[in-house]
């Protein structure tokens, strides 16, 4: 198992970890299923004309605990990311069609398991745990944010995880040098989930 923080707290500077390409045959997953670079902007006017990265993403990383983590790899997925030139806010959203439903209640009951913890720690670096509200929607969800103090700076990151069948939509909104924007983030989350689902 590795470590929770390279690819849970900083998706958008791991996205190689998260993202690995998808095989030829899984195909289910396409660039449709994800947000618009117009729908993303339009909840974070910051992120207006900055690249669209979209990758294969067919493996899922998620927490199994407060400290660690491991990852399942699905049928097919893809994963988009946008971040503004400064690093300070970024959004990245992942949708994955698993093999089996039991892979896909596994990763939301790991994010649940996260989200019951108070913190998290890798190292000397320390993460601040709490749930937020998330959109009812999907059949399951899980919904928390993590903060810490790294350099000077405060990084924070909301989650928004969901599950219908065997189709999962991972919704990172994370933020540099401020708290994370909860009202944001849960309209980012609804636009993925309407576009993925």
């Amino acid at each position: 198992m590795r470590r929770l923080l390279p690819t849970v707290v900083v998706p958008l500077l791991a996205l190689a970890l998260l993202a690995p390409t998808a095989p030829a045959h899984a195909a289910a997953v396409t660039n449709k299923d994800l947000p618009t670079a117009k729908q993303i902007a339009k909840v974070y006017p910051k992120l207006r004309g900055e690249e669209r990265h979209v990758e294969g993403g067919a493996e899922v990383a998620f927490p199994t605990d407060c400290d660690t983590e491991t990852s399942l790899k699905g049928a097919s997925g893809r994963v988009v990311a946008v971040s503004a030139e400064d690093m300070s806010v970024g959004v990245a959203a992942q949708v994955v069609e698993m093999k089996r439903v039991k892979q896909a209640k596994k990763v939301v009951r790991g994010f649940r398991a996260l989200a019951r913890c108070r913190a998290s720690i890798d190292g000397e670096v320390s993460f601040r745990i709490k749930r937020i509200k998330t959109p009812k929607l999907g059949q399951e969800r899980a919904a928390l944010t993590m903060s810490t103090q790294a350099e000077g700076m405060t990084i924070a990151a909301d989650f928004h995880v969901f599950r219908k069948k065997k189709r999962l939509v991972i919704v990172t909104s994370m933020h540099l040098d401020s708290a994370a924007q909860h009202a944001k983030s849960f309209k980012m989350a609804k636009v993925a989930y309407r576009r993925g689902i």
